[in-house]
């Protein structure tokens, strides 16, 4: 039926392609229309072929329909317009015209060719996430990071190019009697009947192309994932807290990094060729904190990473994340006062899994300084006398990583992104020392844990595309004070014992629910690092919802999907076709 359809789609331009021929009185295969035959062959023939060889797709060529579409409809739509600015209209401003529409059709197939050349694979569900997530800012800082400004500059020379190429081409190259120039009423008609017609053409086709079809396929999961909110008040109700917690004050903290991997830190590698992390490397023999070795995130993507880590479902269990409650439930329902900063959400992302979790929190509050260290007068506002939880979300370590830390506050100063990543991790070292002092002294401190919510290929960045081990490498580590231990002396050792235990940071919820002394009806113990029946291995860890075995890092670079068509990267289950 699929194959009927489509062939049925095909031929349906044979008798718009003799119409095109009627108003032109030209010959579809003129050569006049070889710049329009390029996008053509570009969108119908190269980007199916490649992406048809990228995925080894075996059952059926017709997942690219939309590809195959859009290239006979922009080829028939680009000659009749064509036709019109350059025989009809016959103005400068219509040729500037023609050439911005000849742009737009090569955006999609142009993006996908880039994207593989940064990342080796076309645009993936992965990349169309973060950029659903990502704001202006962070868009013109990723083009820094991974285009650069000669990558722009060259992007910038082909546009002119495409904008002059057919009107040189129409000028000194096509030697071909044109359509009868007198402009009747009637062409007229038919002009702006083209216009509309293949405009409408156009977004009909458009959601059929690949890449946007995931795009559509997201945002309904966005809309899925609202649901996290349905029947939260008797949810709530229903939290039953298991308290070992004895405690009338004191604070706990977490501290969320963002894209910071082990494998660049000098408490971690020592080889890494920068001593970036001072504070952490002497603090990492000391009797009150514990350094997790072998901490791995579950996804290399914030949104789903702290969408399981904050709340009870992760890869081990069958709690999907609408149906599940958080760590900020969890602690308000025990009693604690919630407080949310972070240097990253704000009103715009509304919908974004790690808001709403936010959004439950006592007191949330987003600072306004664009470096980290922002954060820190925030803490002000929390009272010791209480019982609190406090959540940092750090900018950390997201590229563009030159913008991560004030210029003057640069220590390594050799240039390059392996330097203006060496020194981010510099900044998060001297931001978290400064966080964990500040509670000591005004908090009633009990313990903060600091862990990354994924890592990073400082070449690549993070995401399904970056295909890196590094980009799965975190930081962990809890510092606990004195009272804590005596406090908890039974937490406090076994986190002493899973120091080399291996982790991923869905299990978060459940750590810090062991950490905080708050067991509740949503406790696994299974996936409590604090807990002496703590049960994961190696060998029993994965990350990409379990299409990736942490067992299979064994020192190589790169890392590779059991199956990539089972890639789920989103927290609802996906809308089935």
């Amino acid at each position: 039926m699929h194959v009927i359809r489509n062939a049925f789609a095909q031929l349906s331009f044979i008798p718009i392609a003799y119409f095109v021929q009627k108003v032109t009185k030209q010959s579809i295969f003129s050569r006049r229309w070889i710049p329009e035959y390029i996008i053509w062959s570009v969108w119908t023939l190269l980007l199916p072929l490649a992406m048809y060889m990228e995925y080894n797709i075996a059952q059926d060529f017709i997942r690219f329909k939309g590809e195959v579409l859009l290239g006979n409809a922009s080829l028939l739509g680009l000659i009749l317009l064509r036709v019109i600015a350059f025989d009809w209209l016959k103005s400068k401003a219509a040729h500037i015209l023609y050439g911005f529409f000849y742009i737009a059709v090569w955006l999609v197939p142009l993006g996908q060719f880039i994207y593989h050349g940064i990342y080796g694979e076309f645009i993936s569900t992965g990349a169309i996430i973060a950029l659903q997530q990502t704001d202006p800012k962070e868009s013109l800082e990723w083009l820094k990071a991974y285009v650069g400004l000669p990558g722009l500059m060259l992007l910038g020379l082909f546009f002119l190019l495409l904008e002059v190429a057919v009107p040189i081409y129409e000028c000194r190259f096509c030697r071909i009697s044109r359509v009868n120039t007198s402009v009747s009423v009637s062409k007229k008609g038919i002009g702006l009947l083209t216009i509309v017609v293949w405009s409408i053409t156009i977004f009909k086709l458009f959601p059929m192309v690949n890449v946007v079809d995931q795009w559509n396929e997201q945002k309904f999961l966005q809309r899925e994932e609202m649901r996290f909110n349905d029947n939260y008040a008797e949810r709530y109700e229903n939290i039953q807290i298991n308290s070992r917690d004895n405690l009338t004050k004191g604070t706990f903290i977490i501290v969320v990094g963002e894209s910071e991997s082990r494998d660049y830190m000098d408490v971690y590698n020592s080889s890494c060729g920068y001593p970036n992390t001072p504070w952490l490397s002497k603090m990492k023999n000391d009797k009150n904190m514990v350094l997790f070795n072998n901490a791995y995130s579950c996804y290399n993507l914030t949104k789903i990473a702290l969408g399981m880590g904050f709340t009870e479902a992760s890869q081990y269990n069958d709690t999907s994340f609408t149906d599940s409650m958080s760590l900020v439930d969890i602690a308000k329902k025990a009693g604690y006062k919630t407080y949310w900063f972070s240097n990253q959400i704000g009103e715009q992302f509304s919908e974004v899994p790690i808001q709403m979790i936010a959004d439950r929190a006592d007191v949330v509050k987003i600072s306004t300084n664009k470096y980290d260290d922002g954060l820190l007068p925030l803490l002000d506002e929390v009272n010791p006398e209480e019982k609190n939880l406090i959540i940092i979300h750090m900018a950390g370590s997201h590229a563009s990583y030159d913008c991560r830390f004030p210029a003057e506050e640069r220590v390594f100063m050799d240039k390059g992104v392996k330097a203006d990543y060496a020194n981010t991790v510099y900044f998060t070292d001297r931001f978290t020392q400064k966080v964990t002092d500040y509670a000591k002294e005004k908090l009633n401190l009990q313990a903060v844990l600091y862990y990354s919510d994924h890592g990073e290929d400082y070449k690549l960045g993070h995401g399904t595309a970056a295909k890196k081990w590094s980009t799965l490498h975190i930081p962990m580590w809890i510092y606990m004070t004195d009272e804590y231990k005596s406090n908890f002396p039974k937490e406090a050792a076994n986190l002493y014992g899973h120091r080399d235990a291996y982790f991923t940071n869905d299990m978060i919820f459940n750590t810090v629910c062991g950490l905080m002394g708050i067991p509740s009806n949503h406790y696994d113990y299974r996936e409590d690092l604090a807990s002496s029946q703590y049960m994961f291995t190696k060998d029993s860890l994965f990350a990409f919802n379990r299409q990736l075995s942490i067992a299979d890092d064994n020192g190589d670079e790169n890392f590779d999907y059991i199956n990539k068509d089972k890639i789920i990267i989103n927290l609802v289950n996906r809308r089935k076709k």
